[in-house]
């Protein structure tokens, strides 16, 4: 059996709660942020380390939330989400015409909206046609958790992402 094992019947993403997540990359990142928020409802951005994160960085994503949500930055994007675009795109913005091309972006916008709206973390889940680089079907699940020095704004989002081939 693949990661997930459910199948996605679905090319259009899909938004669920983070603990419908199917693979274990992803729980291990929900176990990561919640022991970094202990009682609080979200951890900050200067609580997350690399050295923390161990071998989730590669699926890692950090994100800088700019204006409130009107723009998000890629602070620190790791191997896997580098790998399935097909190239890195650490520093630049979700408004970039290069980005928003490749990254699905009226759909990550959304969801990124979401997590900083509502202050909880998603999960989303993606059956891509053809995969960007390497032209397959596959499928994807991301998770977005909140962080911020405070308990109601969201300054940065951590995600985690898993790629798979259809059938894997």
């Amino acid at each position: 059996m693949g990661i997930f094992s459910g199948s996605m019947t679905s090319d259009k993403p899909l938004f669920f709660p983070v603990d419908a997540a199917e693979s274990s990359v992803i729980g291990q990142g929900i176990a990561y942020w919640q022991s970094l928020r202990g009682a609080r409802r979200f951890p900050t951005r200067s609580q997350v380390t690399l050295r923390g994160l161990r071998g989730l960085a590669k699926h890692s994503t950090l994100i800088r939330v700019i204006d409130g949500g009107r723009d998000y930055e890629f602070r620190f994007v790791g191997d896997v989400p580098v790998s399935a675009v097909g190239w890195n795109f650490q520093g630049r913005r979700t408004s970039e015409p290069e980005v928003a091309a490749v990254m699905q972006a009226n759909y990550r916008q959304r969801f990124y909206d979401e997590v900083v709206g509502t202050g909880e973390p998603r999960l989303f889940k993606c059956r891509m046609v053809e995969h960007c680089r390497l032209r397959l079907p596959m499928h994807s699940e991301t998770a977005y958790f909140p962080l911020g020095d405070d308990d109601e704004v969201v300054d940065h989002l951590l995600g985690f992402t898993v790629f798979a081939t259809d059938g894997g």
